[in-house]
């Protein structure tokens, strides 16, 4: 396997867990996988967590 998609990480109670696999993530939510687009993910997930 060289890389993994993910798909649905809004749905997901962990959204950083596939980060443990230690698998390159290819695309994330459809869109390529950048450090910008974990950070985007993982604070809008947080703020909702916050609210």
């Amino acid at each position: 396997m060289d890389a993994i998609c993910l798909r649905g990480t809004g749905s997901s109670g962990d959204p950083a867990s596939p980060l443990s696999l230690r698998l390159p993530v290819a695309l994330l939510d459809g869109r390529p996988s950048t450090p910008y687009q974990w950070a985007a993910m993982l604070c809008e997930r947080l703020s909702l967590v916050g609210g």
